[in-house]
């Protein structure tokens, strides 16, 4: 009897070591791409755009070698635009801002376009200044070609497509305006809205047809079945660690996992998701 309760605690305790090890050493740095499709149009296209859609950069372009795998295989992609989702440097040093030259190395045939998250308000948004560093990292992507969208969008015709894609500035520091990103815009025409908080989206002012990219949650770092949307909703991250999730109305939302290497993670790979429009 002993002898079997010490052969189960030794079973249980490698288990647990080996959970632990591909949670710290493997997981994290195990870069998956994945494709989702949303019917965007209210007509068949022959040749929907290529989109590639990342958020939660924060410490990806400090590892050189990490880097190099992810701006690879986004630009293997070929894609016609390049969308980054918010929380694009990690915190509220100059060093974290000019981390953001290797951004360089992304091309897209259209244009990349970007909001900003918590973390590119240095860190929550609370400390003085918190504006002005937004700012900076603003203006540090837009000299390299990356456009800004905060509360505001550009109509883009992709082969004969026309759809709208709005910008909201930040959720959490309660800047994010869809009525005033979207204004001027018919109501025909359908919108792929970028925002960086999923929990934040006012679906209460949506017009016409929205497909929603969100980040933010990490997809839970750790994902439990139900336990970790509790504690995500708890902390006020919304109820849904990530994929797709219905909006109502005929509305969507996509909540990717983060570009974003180390730390922990189990069952929740950093990710670049291609985005198909039909």
């Amino acid at each position: 009897m002993g002898k079997n309760w010490l052969a189960w605690v030794l079973l249980a305790l490698i288990a647990a070591a080996f959970v632990a090890y591909y949670a710290i050493r493997v997981e994290p740095y195990d870069l998956q791409l994945k494709e989702v499709r949303f019917p965007l149009f209210n007509q068949t296209v022959r040749t929907a755009p290529k989109i590639v859609f990342v958020s939660d950069i924060h410490y990806a372009t400090y590892e050189k070698e990490y880097w190099e795998k992810a701006q690879s295989l986004i630009n293997a992609q070929k894609p016609d635009l390049i969308l980054i989702g918010g929380d694009i440097v990690n915190s509220g040093t100059g060093q974290d801002i000019a981390q953001l030259d290797r951004l360089r190395d992304l091309h897209a045939k259209n244009g990349i376009y970007a909001v900003l998250g918590n973390h590119d308000y240095d860190q929550w948004g609370w400390q003085p200044g918190s504006l002005d560093y937004a700012s900076r990292v603003g203006e540090k992507l837009e000299s390299m070609g990356i456009r800004v969208l905060r509360n505001e969008h550009v109509v883009i015709d992709e082969g004969k497509n026309e759809f709208a894609l709005a910008g909201l500035d930040d959720g959490n520091v309660h800047r994010q305006d869809y009525a005033k990103a979207t204004d001027g815009l018919d109501a025909s025409i359908p919108r792929l809205v970028m925002m960086h908080e999923p929990a934040a989206i006012q679906t209460q002012h949506m017009v016409g047809k929205n497909v929603v990219l969100s980040g933010h949650t990490h997809c839970g770092l750790v994902y439990v079945p139900y336990l970790t949307n509790a504690i995500l909703w708890a902390i006020g991250f919304g109820w849904d660690a990530g994929g797709k999730v219905e909006l109502g109305d005929g509305n969507e939302q996509y909540i990717g996992c983060g570009l974003t290497p180390g730390g922990i993670r189990l069952f929740t790979n950093p990710q670049i998701t291609v985005i198909r429009l039909s």
